[in-house]
Protein backbone atom coordinates (compact mmCIF):
# COMPACT_ATOMS: atom_id res chain seq x y z
CA UNK A 1 0.00 0.00 0.00
CA UNK A 2 1.30 3.19 -0.95
CA UNK A 3 -0.24 7.05 -0.28
CA UNK A 4 0.73 10.66 -0.90
CA UNK A 5 -0.62 14.04 -0.73
CA UNK A 6 0.46 16.83 -2.02
CA UNK A 7 -0.85 20.83 -1.37
CA UNK A 8 0.46 23.90 -2.83
CA UNK A 9 -0.51 27.45 -2.36
CA UNK A 10 0.96 30.39 -4.43
CA UNK A 11 1.05 34.05 -3.71
CA UNK A 12 1.55 37.29 -4.87
CA UNK A 13 2.39 39.43 -7.68
CA UNK A 14 3.40 36.70 -10.06
CA UNK A 15 1.86 33.63 -8.59
CA UNK A 16 2.19 30.04 -9.43
CA UNK A 17 -0.57 28.31 -11.90
CA UNK A 18 -0.95 24.78 -11.06
CA UNK A 19 -2.06 22.34 -13.66
CA UNK A 20 -3.82 19.23 -12.38
CA UNK A 21 -3.96 16.09 -14.36
CA UNK A 22 -2.03 13.27 -16.12
CA UNK A 23 1.24 11.74 -14.84
CA UNK A 24 4.96 12.28 -14.88
CA UNK A 25 7.32 11.58 -17.51
CA UNK A 26 3.67 10.60 -19.72
CA UNK A 27 4.78 9.47 -23.15
CA UNK A 28 2.62 11.02 -25.59
CA UNK A 29 1.18 13.31 -23.54
CA UNK A 30 -2.65 14.17 -23.78
CA UNK A 31 -4.32 17.73 -23.00
CA UNK A 32 -7.75 18.88 -22.10
CA UNK A 33 -9.66 19.44 -25.13
CA UNK A 34 -11.69 22.05 -22.97
CA UNK A 35 -8.48 24.00 -21.48
CA UNK A 36 -7.08 27.17 -22.99
CA UNK A 37 -4.08 29.34 -22.03
CA UNK A 38 -4.89 31.59 -19.00
CA UNK A 39 -5.33 34.94 -19.74
CA UNK A 40 -4.88 35.59 -16.27
CA UNK A 41 -2.29 38.21 -15.80
CA UNK A 42 -1.30 37.81 -12.75
CA UNK A 43 0.12 33.88 -13.46
CA UNK A 44 4.22 34.39 -13.98
CA UNK A 45 4.39 30.82 -14.12
CA UNK A 46 3.17 27.14 -14.90
CA UNK A 47 3.96 24.27 -13.41
CA UNK A 48 2.26 20.62 -13.87
CA UNK A 49 0.41 19.44 -10.86
CA UNK A 50 0.90 15.36 -11.28
CA UNK A 51 -0.18 12.49 -10.47
CA UNK A 52 -4.24 13.02 -11.47
CA UNK A 53 -4.93 9.69 -13.07
CA UNK A 54 -8.11 9.39 -14.90
CA UNK A 55 -7.27 13.04 -16.52
CA UNK A 56 -5.78 14.83 -19.22
CA UNK A 57 -3.09 17.64 -18.39
CA UNK A 58 -5.10 20.91 -17.81
CA UNK A 59 -8.24 19.57 -16.16
CA UNK A 60 -7.91 21.80 -13.14
CA UNK A 61 -6.25 24.93 -12.92
CA UNK A 62 -5.33 27.64 -10.35
CA UNK A 63 -3.03 29.07 -7.79
CA UNK A 64 -3.78 25.97 -5.53
CA UNK A 65 -3.71 22.21 -5.70
CA UNK A 66 -4.66 19.56 -3.38
CA UNK A 67 -4.11 15.64 -4.50
CA UNK A 68 -4.20 13.00 -2.67
CA UNK A 69 -3.37 9.21 -4.12
CA UNK A 70 -3.66 5.95 -3.30
CA UNK A 71 -2.10 2.59 -4.21
CA UNK A 72 -2.05 -1.51 -3.74
CA UNK A 73 1.20 -2.81 -5.29
CA UNK A 74 1.25 -6.75 -5.74
CA UNK A 75 4.50 -8.02 -7.24
CA UNK A 76 2.74 -10.53 -9.29
CA UNK A 77 5.61 -13.49 -9.59
CA UNK A 78 7.77 -12.75 -6.93
CA UNK A 79 4.39 -14.01 -4.47
CA UNK A 80 3.50 -16.61 -5.69
CA UNK A 81 6.59 -18.42 -6.98
CA UNK A 82 8.93 -20.09 -4.64
CA UNK A 83 11.95 -20.15 -6.89
CA UNK A 84 14.15 -17.26 -7.61
CA UNK A 85 13.59 -15.06 -11.12
CA UNK A 86 16.08 -14.54 -12.94
CA UNK A 87 14.31 -11.83 -15.58
CA UNK A 88 14.44 -8.08 -13.98
CA UNK A 89 11.51 -7.86 -16.08
CA UNK A 90 9.42 -10.43 -14.65
CA UNK A 91 11.16 -10.26 -11.15
CA UNK A 92 10.50 -6.28 -10.76
CA UNK A 93 6.39 -6.99 -12.37
CA UNK A 94 3.63 -5.09 -10.28
CA UNK A 95 0.05 -4.81 -10.60
CA UNK A 96 -1.06 -1.91 -9.05
CA UNK A 97 -4.98 -0.78 -8.36
CA UNK A 98 -5.03 2.93 -7.58
CA UNK A 99 -7.15 5.71 -6.82
CA UNK A 100 -6.18 9.30 -7.41
CA UNK A 101 -8.50 12.56 -5.62
CA UNK A 102 -7.44 16.64 -6.01
CA UNK A 103 -8.56 19.66 -7.53
CA UNK A 104 -7.08 23.21 -8.31
CA UNK A 105 -8.53 26.21 -7.47
CA UNK A 106 -8.09 30.11 -7.51
CA UNK A 107 -8.22 32.11 -4.25
CA UNK A 108 -6.61 30.84 -0.97
CA UNK A 109 -9.71 28.53 0.15
CA UNK A 110 -12.16 26.87 -2.61
CA UNK A 111 -15.06 28.76 -3.50
CA UNK A 112 -18.55 27.62 -3.95
CA UNK A 113 -20.05 30.53 -4.84
CA UNK A 114 -17.62 30.64 -8.21
CA UNK A 115 -19.65 28.17 -10.22
CA UNK A 116 -18.47 27.16 -13.72
CA UNK A 117 -21.37 25.59 -14.48
CA UNK A 118 -24.65 24.11 -13.82
CA UNK A 119 -25.37 20.75 -15.21
CA UNK A 120 -29.38 19.34 -14.95
CA UNK A 121 -30.23 16.24 -15.99
CA UNK A 122 -34.28 14.10 -15.04
CA UNK A 123 -35.54 11.10 -16.10
CA UNK A 124 -38.30 9.13 -14.14
CA UNK A 125 -39.70 12.19 -12.39
CA UNK A 126 -36.55 12.64 -10.63
CA UNK A 127 -34.37 15.74 -10.89
CA UNK A 128 -30.86 15.76 -10.37
CA UNK A 129 -29.25 19.46 -9.93
CA UNK A 130 -25.58 19.42 -9.69
CA UNK A 131 -23.38 22.63 -9.14
CA UNK A 132 -19.57 22.42 -9.90
CA UNK A 133 -18.05 24.61 -8.09
CA UNK A 134 -14.38 27.03 -9.19
CA UNK A 135 -12.26 25.06 -11.75
CA UNK A 136 -14.67 21.88 -12.15
CA UNK A 137 -14.59 20.66 -8.99
CA UNK A 138 -13.36 17.62 -7.13
CA UNK A 139 -11.53 15.31 -9.77
CA UNK A 140 -11.74 11.50 -8.79
CA UNK A 141 -9.45 9.15 -10.83
CA UNK A 142 -9.51 5.14 -10.34
CA UNK A 143 -7.64 2.26 -12.39
CA UNK A 144 -5.18 -0.23 -12.45
CA UNK A 145 -1.64 -0.33 -14.53
CA UNK A 146 1.45 -3.18 -14.53
CA UNK A 147 4.66 -2.07 -13.57
CA UNK A 148 8.05 -3.10 -14.16
CA UNK A 149 12.14 -2.66 -15.33
CA UNK A 150 12.60 -2.29 -19.18
CA UNK A 151 16.53 -1.71 -19.97
CA UNK A 152 17.09 -0.59 -16.69
CA UNK A 153 14.03 2.09 -16.73
CA UNK A 154 10.87 1.33 -14.41
CA UNK A 155 8.38 1.96 -16.66
CA UNK A 156 4.41 2.15 -16.05
CA UNK A 157 1.39 1.19 -18.14
CA UNK A 158 -2.01 2.75 -16.51
CA UNK A 159 -5.89 2.80 -17.21
CA UNK A 160 -7.64 4.74 -15.72
CA UNK A 161 -11.30 6.25 -15.61
CA UNK A 162 -12.81 9.11 -13.93
CA UNK A 163 -16.05 10.17 -12.35
CA UNK A 164 -17.14 12.49 -14.96
CA UNK A 165 -18.91 10.07 -16.92
CA UNK A 166 -16.29 8.84 -19.73
CA UNK A 167 -16.69 5.28 -20.74
CA UNK A 168 -13.22 4.77 -22.33
CA UNK A 169 -10.06 4.83 -20.11
CA UNK A 170 -7.39 7.33 -20.17
CA UNK A 171 -4.03 4.73 -21.06
CA UNK A 172 -0.91 6.30 -19.72
CA UNK A 173 2.43 4.86 -20.47
CA UNK A 174 5.14 6.63 -18.47
CA UNK A 175 8.93 6.13 -16.68
CA UNK A 176 9.56 5.96 -13.21
CA UNK A 177 8.56 4.71 -10.47
CA UNK A 178 6.90 7.17 -8.24
CA UNK A 179 3.01 6.52 -8.45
Amino acid sequence: MANRFAYAHSDGTSEVEYLLGGVDNWIYPQRDASAGQSTDSRYGFQAMSTPMRGYRQYARTGNNFAVLNTEVRVPVLTTFLRKPIQSAILKNLQFVAFCDAGSAWKGLVPDANATNGQYTSGSNNVLLQLTVPNSGGLALGYGAGLRTTLLGYFVRLDAAWNIEGHKKPIVYFSLGTDF
